[in-house]
């Protein structure tokens, strides 16, 4: 058995409790996993699809797999994408088990005997098939998910049939929707969100938009050059409650990366290879998201249903400018320290922008708090007033807002661009 590791994860720097190593990868070169008597449950469904081709959804779905893995939960990850199965080659995998094609056509009853050994402990795949598939035989499939034995199941949905998602969604699994940052594909992913509004409209009658607010979504942006761009997934997740009434926060985004490319070439996923960067904190810190905010049955929006939906790619509104944030974010990797009343605690700070902040610490921390964000690391050792304005506990996550903007924070934004340069 080898592993592989980025390094000492914040949990174990830190000594917080129960939390396992996040950047460790363990590897088993043979061997035949089974869920342990006594431990199966309900999996929980995690689909990721896309509104259109090429927007890197298996390369999420793929990585995502690996790094809730790591985490210490039992993955299949399950190919359904049937124009472009690409799961078996992005694991290096010559011959795969009888996988989605042999339970199409009768030859395996479940999906136990169709389960593949990868490179990554605790992480199996079902083979893809490509070939054109009824919509009543897809729904089936999806169906049979919920029967997988698996903590934690994985689905890559094809952009040729995206609207198996709805039929996800009745099987109250979290979507994730992957999107590029061009207007193109923010464009047809917002047809995309319209066409499951119609779906509720025809579902639920008067009472979609109620239903809609149960929707468990997420946005992935993939391929930003620049934190504008990033920024603009943010906008593009407040428009889409605004106008059509679905929330559809953002779980993170990656920037465009050759690492990423290689990703095919190398044959096996950006986590299980070595180097750390950007890409590989945002997609452990997106899985730990997933973990601690469940992906469990929560009662979501079923938009499942025998009423067709034309889904269409729909111009976006013109006043998609006024959702932009007033000032961009540069993700960083700074250590400082929150000075507050009554304590002073180690923080982690995950990025900056002009007015405010993003921290990783630990404590008991409220909104409202207010400070003094020392920025031990940096030249000079800056200093800022703040007030605490976010609090995710679980995730041992902060924003903060400076209280006086100002020449300091113009410094930290320039230091933001500069690491996000290099």
């Amino acid at each position: 058995m080898a592993t592989r590791s980025s390094g000492p994860s914040r949990w174990q720097r830190r000594g917080a409790p129960a939390a396992p190593a996040v950047g460790r990868v363990r590897l088993l070169d043979t061997g035949h996993w089974r869920i342990a008597a006594g431990r199966r449950r309900a999996p929980r469904l995690i689909a990721v699809g896309a509104a259109r081709a090429g927007t890197g959804k298996s390369v999420v779905a793929s990585n995502l797999a690996v790094a809730i893995a790591g985490l210490g939960h039992d993955v299949v990850l399950v190919d359904l994408d049937f124009g472009a199965p690409r799961l078996q080659s992005m694991f290096g995998i010559a011959k795969a088990a009888p996988g989605v094609g042999a339970w199409l056509d009768g030859e395996i009853d479940g999906f136990d005997a169709a389960l593949t050994s990868t490179i990554v402990r605790r992480l199996h795949i079902v083979a893809g098939a490509r070939r054109t598939v009824e919509r009543e035989r897809r729904r089936e499939l999806v169906e049979r998910l919920r029967d997988v034995e698996s903590e934690v199941v994985i689905v890559d949905i094809g952009a040729t049939n995206r609207d198996d998602l709805f039929d996800l969604f009745a099987e109250d699994a979290l979507c994730l929707l992957a999107c590029g940052p061009d207007r193109l594909a923010l464009e047809t992913a917002f047809g995309f969100l319209a066409g499951a509004a119609a779906r509720a409209t025809a579902r639920y009658g008067e009472g979609a938009r109620a239903a809609l607010a149960a929707f468990r979504g997420r946005l992935v942006g993939n391929r930003t050059e620049t934190p504008e761009q990033a920024n603009a997934f943010h906008a593009f997740s407040r428009l889409v409650h605004e106008e059509l009434g679905i929330p559809l926060p953002v779980l993170g985004s990656l920037q465009a990366s050759g690492r990423i490319v290689e990703n095919f070439g190398a044959r096996r996923p950006l986590l299980a290879r070595r180097g750390v960067d950007h890409n590989v904190r945002a997609l452990h810190e997106m899985a730990e998201l997933l973990v601690a905010g469940g992906a469990g049955r929560e009662g979501g929006c079923a938009l499942d249903g025998e009423t067709p939906i034309v889904i269409a790619d729909r111009p976006l509104p013109p006043d998609m400018q006024r959702h932009l944030r007033k000032h961009a974010r540069y993700p960083v990797d700074w250590a400082a320290t929150l000075i507050l009343p009554d304590r002073v605690t180690d923080v982690r700070v995950l990025d900056v922008s002009y007015s405010g902040a993003a921290l990783d610490a630990v404590g008991d921390l409220r909104v409202g708090d207010q400070g003094v964000l020392h920025l031990t690391q940096l030249p000079g050792q800056p200093a800022l007033r703040v007030v605490l304005k976010h609090v995710l506990p679980a995730l041992h996550r902060i924003g903060v807002a400076f209280a006086a903007p100002g020449d300091v924070s113009e410094r930290l934004v320039a230091a933001g661009r500069a690491t996000r340069a290099a």
